[in-house]
This record gives C-alpha cells, structure tokens and sequence, in this order.
C-alpha cells in the first residue's frame, strides 16, 4: 500500500520538481544534494499543498507500519521463547 501511496505521488513531484536536477543528482557513488540549490520547477502553493498531503499520507503510513513491525518482532521473539522452552532448545 505505502509503494502505492509513493507512486501516486510522482505526478505532483513531476511539476514542482526539475527531473534534469534529480538526473544530475544520481552517481555510480549515490545520491548527492544538488549544486547551488537550483530552483524548483514550480512555486505553485496549490502544487506544494498537493505534495504536502502525499507526504503526510506516507508519513502516517510509515508510522503505522512501524508500529505493527514492532508488535510482530516483539511476537516473533516471544515464540522462539515458547519454542525454545517448550522443545529444550538453545
């Protein structure tokens, strides 16, 4: 769902953002921040809005995974426990 979510955001990345920028950004080494901070494509307040709520909808959704995560770790171990002691596993 959050690959969704990511995805449905590119069309508003697309209009405040230069793709030649973002090109110039990737190396074989990485990414590095762009050179003399370029301008964006846009200054569009409608436009910035727009990517606001995409980054807050993944943002929550980062958060909500992250706290299931934990839950499922926390059960995971608490079954190796179980296991461990139900079989005299070491």
């Amino acid at each position: 769902m959050t690959a969704l979510k990511r995805r449905a955001a590119d069309p508003v990345l697309s209009r405040m953002f230069n793709p030649f920028v973002f090109d110039k950004m990737v190396t074989i080494e990485g990414i590095n921040r762009p050179a003399n901070n370029p301008p964006l494509r846009s200054y569009d307040p409608a436009i910035q809005q727009d990517l606001a709520y995409y980054v807050h909808q993944l943002r929550g959704s980062n958060f909500i995974l992250q706290s299931r995560l934990a839950l499922l770790k926390e059960k995971a171990k608490n079954t190796i426990e179980f296991l461990k002691k139900e079989y005299h596993l070491k």
